[in-house]
């Protein structure tokens, strides 16, 4: 379903709520539950119009306007409910989507947000209410919306169709950004960002390359004698704002380990402030809470957990998984800057000395990218290497190099930077060089 409906009410919208508003949405409708309960639709003679996901309480502020916009998020109360609707991208799923939300609003207060009309032409039922299209191996998961979050629909797709080798497509239109999270889940093998233009082709919202329909892998790259160019207005180099990218791999006693805390280090002294929220999805509607999380991890060991977090200016992903009697934490953190000089570079070596004690290796990059930490679907070009640390386990071993490789004791860790001057080629280079002998 591709036609999304939020309805941000002030009360707990329960069961019944949510039933009586589907059933007086029409006299000739009928309601049905999906995946145990856990989803409601609504369907009429031609099939599903539509799907409901019960409401989620919001905890913590700003995921509104992050993820809908600034409109809707000031008049609304400090703990509200956010209710999400797909409907079929047709007058009548458009319509009924808003006569339940409607009502859902009328009768606990609150606002209701709608995406774009989402009519791509190629919509069919499928046995997931998130896929929009699918080919013999590739479904087709299609959005309208300014802001394109890795949602818990958006999640159960791609986990349903992942362990079938299937492949996963994201279709937008062009003015469609996505989050951190979500783009960098579309980077990877089996995945792909297909933009619509206004002429209706295709294009890779990553690469760029023109695409075509293949029934059996679905949007895959156009064959071309030549050289093929992206597609036009994707190169421009227009002034762009600049990400900060740090990615770190800690190992930890499985009796002396603090979940997030990385998280919290690293943000302390690179923007000066805690994350705010928490989720395993987006919208991510619960405040930090280092308790919460330890639990949550703790609940779900030993299987991996996986959970995305925002603050003032920065988000990312933390990773968690169990190794006998040790615990490895994983943490992407993209922090956004107005302008490209902006970078605080001088507090790097303090945040790789936070990690010290039980990082194995911390990776800084440098980019063009917005602020907001969102992505159009445009070459921001390639990232530049900041420079890495090593922990307190491989200090020792890296100190005895330092002379040669310059590195730079900063607390129990030693870090490595890249030679401002050098090109992008040289320093990737000059670090690759020094990771191999380390």
């Amino acid at each position: 379903m591709s036609y999304d409906v939020v309805a941000l009410v002030a009360e707990n919208p329960d069961l019944r709520t949510l039933t009586r508003a589907l059933e007086d949405a029409g006299a000739d409708l009928r309601v049905g539950a999906l995946a145990g309960g856990g989803l409601l639709q609504l369907r009429d003679s031609h099939g599903v119009l539509l799907t409901l996901e019960p409401g989620q309480a919001v905890e913590a502020p700003g995921e509104v306007e992050r993820l809908l916009g600034p409109d809707l998020g000031p008049g609304l109360p400090g703990r509200f409910w956010w209710v999400e609707l797909r409907a079929r991208p047709d007058d009548a799923g458009r319509e009924v989507a808003h006569r339940v939300a409607d009502r859902l609003a009328l009768r606990l207060g609150g606002a209701v947000w709608t995406s774009g009309p989402a009519d791509f032409g190629v919509w069919e039922e499928t046995p997931h209410p998130t896929v929009e299209h699918s080919a013999s191996r590739a479904v087709v998961v299609a959005q309208d919306r300014e802001v394109v979050p890795y949602s818990s629909w958006i999640a159960d797709a791609l986990t349903v169709h992942a362990s079938r080798g299937d492949g996963f497509q994201l279709l937008t239109p062009t003015h469609t950004r996505l989050t951190y999270s979500l783009r960098t889940l579309m980077t990877l093998p089996l995945a792909r960002w297909v933009v619509r233009d206004e002429a209706g082709g295709h294009y890779d919202g990553i690469s760029g390359l023109p695409l075509r329909w293949d029934p059996e892998h679905g949007h895959v790259p156009v064959r071309r004698v030549g050289d093929i160019a992206p597609a036009e207005g994707f190169l421009d180099d227009s002034p762009t704002d600049r990400q900060l990218v740090l990615e770190a791999t800690l190992r930890f006693p499985e009796s002396d380990f603090t979940p997030g805390r990385s998280v919290e280090l690293m943000a302390e002294r690179l923007r000066g402030s805690l994350p705010v929220a928490w989720g395993q999805y987006e919208p991510a509607l619960t405040p930090w809470d280092g308790e919460r999380l330890v639990r949550l991890v703790r609940h779900r060991a030993p299987r991996t957990t996986l959970v995305r977090f925002r603050g003032n200016g920065f988000c990312g992903d933390l990773r968690v998984s169990h190794d006998s009697g040790t615990v490895r934490e994983e943490v992407s953190l993209v922090l956004g800057y107005e302008g490209a000089d902006a970078f605080p570079y001088d507090h790097v070596p303090s945040a790789a000395a936070s990690l010290a004690e039980g990082l194995e290796v911390l990776h800084v990059r440098r980019m063009r990218g917005r602020a907001d930490c969102t992505y159009a679907p445009r070459w921001y070009g390639l990232a530049e290497p900041v420079g890495f640390a090593v922990g307190s386990g491989r200090a020792e071993a890296a100190e005895e190099l330092s002379g040669r490789l310059k590195g730079a004791r900063v607390g129990d860790a030693v870090w490595f930077a890249a030679p401002k001057d050098a090109t992008r080629e040289q320093a990737l280079r000059l670090m690759a060089a020094r990771i191999r002998r380390l």
